[in-house]
Parts: structure tokens; sequence; C-alpha cells
């Protein structure tokens, strides 16, 4: 298979092996409006090699395209190209890149740099040379150089390089090699403009990087591992000669051409925004005990507030108490046994202690989720869930810094449910934004709230996934653009607490250059537990165990990461994961593609996840809220599963709880245990389709007042509750993909505090 690349990289046709391709007139007329720019370095010298990109600046010459960003669906989301330090040993440079495709079949994508032929053909070059270190996979890429003539007419030309080899080499590749519809390069040279490297139809993750591509005028042709790729035919198409110029002449097609690839660009969406009803913020009000009545959130007037508080660092909501009953209210029996169990066993020994929790449960607002706030019904949900804090994006509520109505209003609705936001300054809705443009929107922003408005946000985030997408800064770019940021910010409001930069992974590299360079108050990145649709449940659940996702390479654990920030500039830091979910992969909408994001395979791999970073990570928020195919909550505020598990592990494991050892029988029936004032809780997990039967053995609990149990399962689209026998050996039920609690309270004095939720 050949991909014939076009404008910015875009490959205008995949046809198979005999196939034909051509360029479209519409794509010809774009590629006559952009300037030829020389982005490939310095002019090649008869003894200097010209260097293409040794990417010690980072990897911002590159475009990234793929089907879907073809077809007119946003930005390319198949392949990523990151820069990594250091670069390769033998080249001598401190950066080189990483490439990464996820799996597509019947897909493809490509990074492309342009370049120009013409200079390299003035020069007597005679191939490409580059270090390069595989994935030690049978996996291949092309490498293609594509061909613009002044007649219209587009060449591709490619190469076809393994990754079998797992260690830094040098690859050098015969420009004789390029061929392409039974052509050579040489034979179009001085039309070159773009260098590509590509990989279609994808059947599993394919990593590689590479370092110092350069043009040479000399190279050793036995020495190239390559081949020339499989002849396809590429056609180009020809226009009449304007008056006086001769035609020139082309190859003969092999057979009648197709007609070329229509892409239909989607009109531009209406950005003008929809007038916005303004939400006075009532006062936070603190919950009542359980048992007694809260008061009504009666909004306060307009007006700003007299003597209003500077934003502060929210004290801990105190730990939830139990005050109940000696006897349980009458609740579902514990379920029979289901059939084709496994057996398993698992203790706990309630008197010893192994750590504390510091972690809370949060969300990040998906399509629809400023919606969703609006209701009565979602922000009593996040209540409930005693969830700590709410992130939204400016780049999906605002327009411009002059009219922050919708951020105001979703800032209001999270204090009502009791939250507190986080704004993650990134952009507007027309477009992504860095360096000096994102540092005074970011200044105005907190402005217009904190001094003007009054609001007192205390928490703002700077970027998102910024060496991704639409920006693909470099490193540098991205701690510039923090820098900025932050002291503009905080020279408009010091107590506020400003973090970043929201990576797209915790690849160790960005995490560290980070922390060797900034100043932060909380180190943010997302995490995935896979970025493509191949990787299957078991492998999923055993990455959330070791607290890693399964198809990055790289990447440093999340459990790792504040033992990093311990000996760093910013010691005192926290850690935020502030997107969280199963797999990122999505649709052009935003929604979710991996169905298991959404049932009970999602709360079990989130409850799995938390329990292994509850140690370890300050805050994690679940992607996704209000937008149903991310399983946490719908638009209409419904609770899904992996809500659930948020209000699981918020309630019977907040902050500050001990940790308590466990042991399990069996190594996918994950067992968690911890201590508050007022419970000894246990967690169990079945990380497994088929259902088991687990004996819960407790050691050191004292006397017992009384037991219950909660689950989430199939047998219900909700939490279940249930009564259990007053005994520290229980047999527990747990049905394939589901999360299960066993709470024992011992008789001692209970002191009522203002918690919203059972302890």
């Amino acid at each position: 298979m050949c991909l014939s690349p076009g404008v910015s990289g875009a490959p205008l046709s995949v046809t198979p092996s005999g196939g034909q391709g051509m360029l479209s007139r519409r794509g010809r007329c774009l590629w006559a409006a952009i300037p030829v720019l020389v982005l490939a370095g310095a002019r090649i010298g008869h003894s200097e090699p010209a260097v293409v990109d040794d990417f010690e600046s980072g990897v911002g010459k590159w475009i990234l395209n793929d089907t879907g960003k073809a077809a007119g669906k946003g930005r390319a989301t198949l392949c990523n190209l990151v820069p990594t330090f250091p670069g390769c040993p033998e080249g001598g440079g401190k950066g080189a890149a990483l490439l990464t495709y996820l799996v597509a079949p019947g897909g493809w994508a490509t990074a492309s740099i342009r370049v120009r032929g013409q200079e390299w053909q003035e020069a007597g070059a005679q191939g490409l040379s580059f270090w390069l270190k595989g994935d030690g996979s049978p996996n291949t890429v092309q490498v293609i150089l594509s061909a613009f003539g002044d007649d219209g007419s587009e060449w591709s030309f490619s190469v076809t390089v393994p990754l079998s080899d797992a260690t830094w080499h040098r690859v050098e590749l015969p420009l004789s090699q390029f061929k392409g519809g039974g052509y050579s390069v040489l034979d179009k040279l001085a039309e070159v403009r773009l260098l590509q490297i590509a990989k279609a139809n994808a059947t599993t993750p394919v990593f590689l990087w590479i370092d110092e591509i350069r043009a040479e005028t000399a190279v050793k042709g036995s020495e190239t591992p390559s081949r020339p790729s499989p002849a396809v035919t590429l056609t180009p198409e020809r226009e009449k000669p304007a008056p006086g110029e001769v035609e020139k002449p082309a190859p003969k097609p092999a057979a009648e051409e197709p007609p070329a690839p229509v892409v239909t660009t989607p009109p531009a969406k209406d950005t003008t925004p929809e007038p916005v009803k303004p939400v006075v913020e009532p006062e936070p009000v603190e919950p009542a005990p359980k048992g007694v009545e809260e008061p009504a959130l009666v909004p306060t007037p307009p007006g700003p507030k007299a003597n209003p508080p500077k934003a502060t660092e929210p004290e801990p909501k105190p730990e939830p108490v139990v005050v109940e009953p000696p006897e349980p209210e009458p609740e579902p029996a514990v379920p029979g046994p289901p059939k084709q169990v496994r057996q398993a066993g698992v203790s706990v020994d309630f008197g010893k202690v192994t750590g504390t929790t510091r972690l809370r449960v949060g969300g990040t607002l998906g399509a629809g989720g400023a919606e969703a706030l609006e209701t009565e019904a979602a922000r009593q949900a996040i209540s409930e869930a005693a969830w700590h804090l709410v992130r939204v994006r400016t780049s999906e509520l605002i327009d411009s810094a002059a009219d922050v109505s919708k951020l105001e209003q979703s800032c209001n609705a999270i204090r009502v449910a009791r939250a507190y936001p986080v704004i993650c300054v990134d952009g507007t809705r027309k477009g992504l934004l860095s360096g000096e443009t994102l540092a005074a929107l970011g200044e105005t922003l907190v402005r217009k709230l904190n001094v003007e408005l009054q609001r007192n946000v205390l928490f703002w985030e700077v970027l998102n996934e910024p060496t991704v997408g639409g920006l693909s800064l470099s490193n540098q770019e991205v701690l510039d653009t923090y820098w900025e940021c932050a002291r503009r910010m905080q020279t408009v409001d010091p107590h506020i607490r400003v973090g970043g930069v929201g990576f797209s992974a915790p690849f160790r590299e960005h995490l560290n250059r980070m922390l060797r360079n900034a100043r932060t108050d909380f180190l943010s990145f997302h995490f995935y537990g896979t970025h493509n649709n191949s990787t299957d449940d078991a492998d999923l659940l055993k990455g959330a165990k070791a607290g890693m996702c399964v198809d990055l390479p790289d990447q440093a654990l999340a459990v790792d990461v504040a033992a990093q920030l311990a000996g760093s500039k910013s010691k005192d830091a926290k850690v935020f994961v502030t997107e969280c979910g199963v797999n990122s992969v999505r649709r052009e909408s935003g929604q979710a593609r991996d169905a298991r994001v959404q049932g009970l395979f999602g709360a079990t791999w989130l409850t799995t996840l938390l329990t292994r970073l509850a140690p370890s990570v300050d805050e994690v928020l679940l992607h996704g809220v209000g937008d149903a195919s991310w399983g946490v909550l719908d638009k209409a505020g419904k609770r899904l599963p992996s809500y659930w598990a948020t209000y699981l592990f918020n309630v019977y494991c907040p902050l500050k709880s001990d940790i308590c050892p466990t042991v399990s029988t069996d190594a996918d029936v994950v067992a968690f245990a911890v201590r508050t004032n007022t419970s000894a809780n246990m967690f169990v997990v079945n990380n497994t389709p088929l259902n088991a039967k687990v004996t819960v053995t407790a050691k050191g609990l004292g006397k017992l007042d009384f037991v219950r149990g909660r689950r989430l399962d199939l047998t219900s689209a909700d939490l279940q509750f249930e009564g259990r026998p007053l005994k520290d050996v229980q047999t527990v039920w747990a049905r394939g993909y589901s999360v299960n609690l066993v709470q024992f309270v011992t008789k001692k004095a209970v002191v009522a505090s203002a918690a919203p939720t059972e302890g």
C-alpha cells in the first residue's frame, strides 16, 4: 500500500497496490497558495549534509494528519509526535522525537515536514540518513518524499523501514530506492516539497524514536535496511497548457484514472454564544450532620459582597461520621450464590497501618457538562459523592475574555454543589492559545472573576495537552507559556493556586523537565488506561493495578510522581490528574468510542486504579461529566456506574484515612482496606468477568456494633445496600466486574460533624 500525501501532510488517497490516485483541483489550488518555506535547514553543501531536523528545538516544524483530519473531523488523533530528551547518544544532540501510531485498521496517519528538493539537487544529494530506535516489533513505517510539479501534478516516492531493532542505529536511504508508480524520486527531485513518516492499517500500537534527519551527498546503499515499497501507480492529473506554453508530457497511466476523492469540508460551526442568564452565586452552605435538616440555599442579592474574603486553600471536609441506630434498616438480603463461581479469600488486619490516603476524586466537564451543572440532579449527585474539585476549560465555555458569563455560571453551580472549580486556561472556543496571548487571557479572567465579580476561584490550571494536537509546543515553549501565565495571573491575585500543564500522559521526560525548571502549586497530567481500542480487558486492569497506562513507553508511574516532586523546586506541590478515564479514544463530538467506559467495567477499572493511587496522588478528576458515553453523569444528572465508583471511594475512603494491610489469594480479586475514626472499610473488586465467592476475614476490630455492605454490580444500575451478619468473617458474592464494600462499625463514642456523608 502506498500513501499519496498532499498539502500539509494530508494524504490525498490510499490505494492498494496497482491502484492509482491523483491530486484534486482543490488540492492543487491549496498547494499553490502556500509559499515555499525553507524549513529543512541550511543549503546543502557538497561537504556538509543539510539538516532536515535535529529536534533540538522540539517538534514544532512537523504537521500531523490522519484519516479523520483529512475528512474534516478535527485534529489528528491516530498519531502523536513528542520531543524526548536526551537524543541519540551517537548523534551528539540533546533532543530526539518519539513518534507513535495507534491501532487503526483501514486508516492511516502521517507526520510531515516541508523540505526543498531543488537545493538537494543542486548540492548533489544522494540519500537521507537518520538515527532510529524501533519498538522491537515486526512493524514497519514508510518514509515518503512527495513532489509537486508546476503543472499541478503530484508524485509520491516511498521506502519501507523496519522497526525490529530496539537500539539506536543509523539508517541510510539512497534516493535511488525511493520509488513510486514505477519511477524514482531522482526523476522529480527538484520538485520534492514534503518528507513524511507514515503508517497505514496499524493492527498494533507502533513506537519509534528518531533523531538527526539529514540529506546526504553520499550514502552507503548496501547498509540501508529498507526496501522499496510495492509499486503503486500514481498518475498526476494534467491541465491544458496556458496560451504560448507547450504541454509537458506525462507518463502514460497503467489504467484509466479513477476519480479523485472528494473531501467535503463541513460548514464552520456557529460560535456565537447563546444568551446566558446570569446566575448569582449563593454563599457556600456547610452541610448539616445526618438527620439534621439543612437550610435552603438562598441566593445572595446581586452586587458586590461586603469585605469579600481572599481566595484561600479550602479546609479538608471533615471526615464522614456514622450516626445510626445499632440495627441496620431493612435492606435487600445478601444475594444468593451466582452460577460459575471462583473461590477467593481476602484478609485484613485493621490493627496495623501501612500508610495514609491523600486522594480525593472529582470530575472534568465533558460535552454537555455545563448544561448538566444547571440541573439540581447533577449538583446533588456531586454533593453526595463529596467531590472536591470540578474542572472546566475556557476553550469550551468562552469566545473571548470580554464575556465570562458562561464560565461564571459554571463556577457558581460548582460551588452550589459544595465543590470547588478548577479553571483550565487553554484558549477560547475560537482556538487554543499559548505564549503571551494565553497569558493575557489568564490575567484578564483572574481580574474579572476574582477582583471584579468577587468569585474567588482558587485553582487555575495553565494549558491542556500542550505538546500534542493543535498546539504541539516544544518543552521550552511549554515552560515559557506556563511561567508567563502564572506570573501575570498571580500578580492580579497572589492568593490563587496556579498549576499545569495538563500533559496528555505522564511521560517521564515531560514531567522531569517541568519539575527541573518550573515552580508550580500543582503538577497536572492526564491518565487514560489506553489510547486505542485494541487493548483487552485483562491488560487494562493489570495496568490499573500498577497505576500505569498500558500502551505508552517511557512513562512515569503515577505513584512515583510525588517522590519526584519531593526533590524538585516544587517540593510542596500537589499531584493532580486533571483528566482520567479507561480509554482516551473519542469521536469528533467528544464522546467516548470505547463502550467499556460506560458500564461496570469502567467502574471496576476506576476503583482498581483509585486504590493504587490513594496514598500518592492528591486529585483525580474523571473525564466526561455531562456526557453519558463516559459513564459518569449524563446531561440530566443521571448517575452512571463510574459515578458510583467515585461515591464509594470518597465516602468510604475519606482524606487521611489509615491504610491497613490486606492479602488476597487471587490476583484478580483486589482487596483494599482503610480505617477511619468511625469504621473499618474493606473494598473487594472483582477484576474478571467470572463470579467469585470471596471470604473476607478481618482482624483487629474490637467489639462490633454492626456490619453492612455496598455493592455495584449487574443486578442494578444503582448502588445496592445490604445488611450483613455481625461477624468478622463475611462472605461476599462478587459478580463479574463488580465493586463491593464491607463496612465494620465498632461500639465506641461517636461525635457528630458537619459531614454530608457516612464514614
